[in-house]
């Protein structure tokens, strides 16, 4: 059974797509993806004992799909018949790494589904700064944690991301489902924790608190 997270990241994914996993772990996300009747994945990890572990956990899908492993650095090795990279969890500032570093390989893919386990909003920015536009994101609470998903492309037309947009997301914002609003909440809770430790708030998370509190009223 897929977490919560895996699901999630799945649900972005195409029966006809041909993926790349970067950071495969365990595959997981792989047999969820042949499952769905993906004919071709690409396990990408730079540690070879993920990698070994994938391939024992993979061997019975190996007639359903074609599979190939590389252990390789992040879009170094991804192979040309693939059109979607599956980037997800590490931090934003490395999947932010991982696409900058390879920027010809990630624009010519259809689009790249990222999921960071923390600093969203350095993986925002950066995303918009390399033009490239969010289609789509969602968020789910998964084993006591909130995790944010993007699906994004290339477009050297994409407009530039506001503040509001880098903090939490455009399309989070328009949806302001019950779970993004529980994440606001919990957001707030920590900010007042902390002032209430230090009294005062600095610059940056003043105008974090601020901007939640107002997307907080226009939801409610």
């Amino acid at each position: 059974m897929l977490s919560v997270r895996l699901q999630q990241i799945l649900r972005y994914i195409n029966p006809t797509d041909k993926i790349a996993d970067i950071g495969c772990d365990h595959g997981y996300l792989a047999i969820g993806a042949i499952e769905k009747g993906v004919k071709y994945v690409q396990l990408i990890d730079n540690k070879a004992a993920p990698l070994s572990v994938a391939k024992k956990n993979l061997k019975n899908y190996e007639k359903l799909s074609k599979i190939s492993y590389s252990l390789s650095d992040g879009l170094s090795k991804v192979d040309k018949k693939v059109n979607v990279a599956c980037i997800c969890g590490m931090g934003g500032d490395l999947v932010s790494y991982i696409i900058e570093n390879k920027i010809d390989v990630a624009r010519r893919l259809d689009y790249l589904i990222l999921e960071a386990n923390s600093k969203n909003e350095i993986l925002r920015k950066k995303i918009s700064d390399l033009k490239f536009e969010i289609i789509d994101e969602d968020i789910v609470y998964d084993k006591k944690k909130y995790y944010q998903i993007m699906k994004i492309r290339y477009n050297e037309e994409a407009p530039k991301l506001s503040q509001v947009e880098i903090l939490l997301g455009p399309i989070l914002i328009k949806k302001h489902n019950q779970i993004f609003i529980d994440y606001l909440h919990n957001q707030l809770q920590t900010i007042h924790a902390i002032m209430e430790k230090n009294q005062v708030l600095s610059e940056k998370l003043n105008n974090k608190k601020t901007i939640m509190e107002e997307i907080l009223n226009e939801t409610i």
